[in-house]
């Protein structure tokens, strides 16, 4: 499931892709590590499809932060 981000900023999630972040099965979770802590990523951020982004807009919308926000789940079902 990936995200589409409208002219408004307004992020929503899109099950017909992995762009901006890639959150199948098969490719996650990933880890890291920073200053010797393990960390666990649930979901990989990429620059798929036609925005130059990666996933930012999706952290930004759950934030609240620079503009964005995120259609709530069953709405972008319609």
């Amino acid at each position: 499931m990936g995200i589409d981000v409208s002219d408004k900023k307004a992020v929503s999630l899109n099950d017909q892709h992995q762009n901006g972040v890639n959150t199948t099965i098969k490719d996650n979770p990933t880890k890291s590590y920073l200053k010797g802590v393990q960390l666990l990523h649930v979901f990989s951020r990429n620059q798929n499809g036609s925005r130059r982004d990666d996933g930012n807009p999706l952290i930004f919308a759950l934030k609240g932060r620079r503009g964005f926000t995120i259609t709530t789940f069953w709405e972008s079902r319609s």
